[in-house]
């Protein structure tokens, strides 16, 4: 049985689990907070997820934003 390899929509579900859908109420309920928390998760994506998978896109904090705000239900 051949490994499953996460794609960027994988990583992108898995970080809005991770950095943005458990986060508290009262913190979603703030920009700056949320904002906060996307840049947490661009840097986990550099620092952790690209060397698994370097065919991963590097994305700026501005470029992964716009990703993370347009594929997590609860920000879109």
């Amino acid at each position: 049985m051949a490994a499953y390899k996460m794609q960027l929509e994988d990583w992108l579900d898995d970080l809005c689990v991770r950095f943005i859908i458990n986060l508290p109420e009262e913190d979603l309920s703030s920009v700056a907070r949320i904002c906060f928390q996307i840049e947490e998760a661009q840097w986990f994506y550099e620092d952790f997820v690209r060397p698994l998978d370097p065919t991963l896109p590097s994305m700026t904090l501005r470029n992964f934003s716009l990703r993370i705000f347009q594929h997590c239900p609860l920000l879109a």
